[in-house]
């Protein structure tokens, strides 16, 4: 997305190569909790088959919120936590580095993934 926005490859390549520590510890998040969700979702829906669509869907926002956490905390281990000399610093520096970036990766993956939790759903009630 990054690629559209800017027209430059070599853009998208440096930003990626600047965060690529957020990025990585991000998707070993999103990878580790889908695990341990994924077990839990495939256990439930088992026992009630109604509610195994909105259970995939909940299982997906959960990974996503979990990784955003996960991708955040690095950012703000890094550098936020260094900036706030007091609380008012620190404050902005847990706005900036877990509140904005969950609202825009919600914002932008709230509709895939409902239609990816709702088809996970399905794939669980028909296992």
């Amino acid at each position: 997305m990054f690629g559209f926005i800017s027209q430059s490859f070599t853009e998208t390549l440096k930003f990626i190569g600047e965060f690529w520590v957020n990025f990585s510890v991000a998707l070993f998040g999103l990878y580790g909790f889908g695990y341990f969700i994924g077990i839990k979702m495939e256990e439930y829906p088992s026992k009630k088959s109604f509610f195994s669509i909105p259970v995939g869907i909940l299982g997906l926002f959960c990974i996503l919120i979990l990784g955003i956490i996960t991708g955040s905390s690095v950012g703000f281990f890094e550098e936020g936590i260094h900036d706030a000399e007091n609380w008012t610093e620190l404050k902005n520096s847990l706005f900036d580095y877990y509140v904005k970036p969950m609202y825009w990766i919600i914002l932008f993956g709230c509709i895939p993934t409902i239609i990816t939790g709702g088809f996970l759903g399905y794939l669980l009630k028909m296992d």
